[in-house]
């Protein structure tokens, strides 16, 4: 819903009220099918992973439902145009591209305005934190999602 409104309480100088209404359209996530004409050497060298599948699993498990552990298995959860639910967003019912690249609406659109980071410790730690995942070593996991030299897309 790339230039929907959306309704969140906020505040505005230190006063609060609801709803407030964005002005500036939300962050797009276009999920990961998006990255594929310019990206398929980074996508195809992540290969089978874990990332994959996540939010299946999840559902498995039977923890699909709580929200604590959704946000790590899905991409964009409570994010604006983020992951809703597997029927309204399939496309990001994973960890997908956009979860450790960030939003890539923007940058599908023209890669040159909007070039996207790559993903940090930090970013990682959000979901890989000590207590989930005590043995997460960020510059070997590195090394087996993208193992391509980094280079931008033509």
């Amino acid at each position: 819903m790339v230039g929907a409104i959306r309704l969140t309480k906020g505040t505005l100088f230190g006063v609060g009220f609801a709803p407030f209404l964005w002005l500036a359209a939300p962050p797009a996530y276009v999920g990961p099918a998006a990255c594929l004409p310019c990206h398929r050497p980074q996508a195809e060298s992540v290969g089978p992973h874990p990332h994959e599948g996540s939010f299946a699993r999840l559902a498995k498990e039977g923890s699909g439902a709580i929200a604590a552990c959704v946000i790590c298995h899905v991409t964009g959860f409570g994010q604006p145009g983020g992951w809703l639910d597997p029927v309204a967003t399939p496309e990001l019912a994973r960890v997908g591209c956009e979860a450790c690249h960030g939003p890539g609406g923007a940058h599908a659109a023209d890669p040159d305005a909007t070039p996207l980071s790559p993903p940090t410790a930090e970013t990682c730690r959000r979901c890989h934190t000590v207590e989930q995942d005590s043995r997460f070593d960020f510059d070997a996991m590195k090394r087996t999602i993208h193992p391509l030299p980094e280079s931008p897309a033509p």
